[in-house]
């Protein structure tokens, strides 16, 4: 009966191990669910806030070159860069990184168009925490701070001018406006 005892006590050590391997690959599994789905979340995150200072830099970008050279191509450009970030016009696919270099050197490049969704929804979207979205929303503010003091860079090119309530409906010279 000794020998049998030993047995029994060995095979119950035995599936005691073996379940605890099977619940450590379990949690393992779990685990690793967790991690390539926080490591997404980052991926995710950071595409988007280089979206944002892409966007930034595009649209700096054709201001200055509409200002320099009058060809309104470039503040075509300007606009359709705000209006995808506004969400007001669907986003090209591959819209990433160097897709405006691709369009200003090929205006006939066939652009397949995406969704059309705000950049501050689609952060929204991602899972952002308060304090990374708060980061974001403030660098988007400086953005659109930008942005505002182009358009007036723009409209100057034009020969209109803010009348004081945020619109372009002065017009004139800005030798005659620098004057009054």
């Amino acid at each position: 009966m000794r020998i049998r005892t030993i047995l029994i006590a060995l095979l119950a050590v035995q599936l005691s191990l073996v379940g605890g391997l099977i619940f450590t690959a379990l949690r393992m599994q779990v685990t690793q669910t967790l991690t390539e789905n926080a490591e997404q979340q980052r991926m995710t995150s950071l595409l988007l806030a280089d979206e944002l200072r892409q966007s930034s830099d595009d649209l700096t970008r054709f201001a200055r070159t509409y200002v320099t050279t009058g060809d309104d191509r470039y503040e075509g450009y300007f606009n359709q860069v705000l209006a995808i970030r506004n969400g007001e016009m669907k986003r090209p696919e591959g819209y990433e990184g160097i897709y405006w270099d691709i369009i200003v050197s090929d205006p006939d490049y066939k652009v397949v168009l995406g969704q059309q969704r705000s950049l501050r929804d689609r952060m929204l979207g991602a899972g952002f925490t308060n304090k990374e979205f708060d980061k974001l929303a403030e660098s988007q503010s400086k953005s659109d701070g930008l942005v505002r003091l182009e358009a007036v860079a723009i409209n100057a090119m034009k020969g209109r001018y803010d009348d004081g309530t945020g619109t372009f409906a002065l017009t004139g010279s800005s030798r005659h406006r620098a004057s009054n």
